[in-house]
């Protein structure tokens, strides 16, 4: 019976997530300014006014979970805040883990409902035994629906972490060389400067 209902609802993925695929989309931008002081409480109005959130903070680094609704709008904002000298961007497909979750959970509630109708049959020594079968199936239950919430959350908010002036506090971006001259990274101009070097 169990393997049939885990087929069916795999067969039935389409349905589960209304015929679109679940995305955790994650980026990382490295930005130069000359207002960092004011770069990252801007970061911090971005995410409230997209509906978001603030993930964590400090002087140099904003991490923040915005709607994917919203993720175009806060792409723009984060490029007028000062030049992107790098970015780096990914997306994890969470379909299969979701409709994964959503069979264990399928699965455990008709587990319960097994349970509960021996309880309503058994003597004193057994309902013993079975409350506790109860009591773990709930727990387990109560697990997946946490952690189905956590993933359907990943999939529906984009994570966003911004370095501010990343040189001046010893984090290089992948695909960014920067120069020996601080004031050149802080203009941010490196990436025309960059492109000159690879010119030549």
């Amino acid at each position: 019976m169990k393997k049939m209902l885990w087929i069916a609802l795999l067969f039935a993925a389409p349905l589960l997530l209304g015929g679109d695929r679940a995305e955790m989309q994650t980026l990382t931008y490295y930005i130069s300014t000359l207002r960092p002081d004011a770069a990252v409480p801007a970061l911090k109005g971005l995410a409230e006014k997209s509906g978001g959130f603030v993930v964590s903070m400090n002087n140099a680094t904003v991490t923040l979970r915005v709607p994917l609704a919203k993720l175009a709008e806060a792409r723009v904002e984060i490029t007028k805040l000062g030049m992107v000298t790098d970015l780096e961007e990914y997306k994890e497909d969470l379909t299969a883990l979701i409709i994964e979750q959503k069979a264990r959970i399928a699965v455990k509630e008709e587990y319960l409902k097994k349970i509960e109708a021996i309880l309503a049959t058994t003597g004193v020594q057994d309902t013993l035994e079975m409350e506790r079968a109860l009591s773990q199936a709930v727990t387990d239950l109560e697990a997946l629906k946490g952690q189905l919430r956590m993933d359907e959350h990943d999939a529906m908010n984009a994570l966003i972490t911004v370095y501010v002036n990343p040189q001046n506090n010893g984090i290089r971006p992948k695909n960014q060389r920067w120069s020996r001259w601080g004031f050149v990274n802080t203009l941010g101009i490196q990436p025309l400067t960059t492109a000159g070097e690879a010119a030549r």
